[in-house]
């Protein structure tokens, strides 16, 4: 190197992300990992309210009610939550998704997506069986509501989608409403974030 030359210091990975506000979520979905992530999104929004975050999500799903942190603490601020698919966003994966800032939501092309039935982790006296029974539908219609709030799904469609685990693939995926944008090209993301 030549004593003009002034090496470029580089820059942490932890810096990269905080500075590009820059969340990811992979594998399960469980209250540690949901926690991390609501502090993460309030922290951004204190930080620069209204400014674009982008939540990265590969995902198998997980709990519901860490689903929903999650969900409301998009919903409840300022910030445009962009929601970007890659490899796979199942069960809650596959809401929060959708989940997404409406225009920003992004998929890559060889991702897939799948929505299914709530599924059931009950034991226990018959009497408290027969209760987390009825909480497990009450959540199911609360979740159903939310597809069809985000998506071009209709119940019709909804109801057959829920006897089994429904797969789409990126196209697929748009089609039906799930994300408004397939990653066919760099740059596309950032159409639609503000620098």
């Amino acid at each position: 190197m030549s004593e003009d030359q002034t090496p470029t210091p580089s820059v942490p990975v932890s810096n990269f992300i905080e500075n590009n506000r820059l969340i990811y979520l992979g594998g399960n979905i469980e209250e540690p990992k949901a926690e991390a992530i609501v502090c993460k999104l309030i922290q951004y929004e204190c930080r620069a309210p209204g400014k674009d975050i982008i939540l990265y999500i590969d995902s198998y799903g997980g709990m519901v009610d860490s689903f929903i942190a999650i969900h409301d603490t998009i919903r409840s601020i300022n910030s445009p939550v962009s929601t970007i698919c890659i490899g796979k966003a199942m069960s809650c994966g596959a809401l929060l998704l959708m989940s997404g800032t409406p225009g920003r939501r992004f998929i890559t092309p060889n991702s897939r997506v799948c929505i299914h039935e709530i599924s059931m982790f009950t034991g226990g006296k018959l009497a408290e069986t027969e209760t987390d029974v009825k909480e497990m539908k009450r959540q199911q219609v609360q979740l159903e509501k939310i597809i069809l709030r985000y998506t071009k799904i209709d119940n019709t469609k909804l109801a057959k989608m829920m006897l089994k685990d429904t797969y789409f693939s990126a196209a697929e995926a748009l089609k039906n409403g799930i994300v408004d944008h397939v990653i066919t090209s760099p740059g596309i993301v950032g159409r639609y974030i503000k620098s």
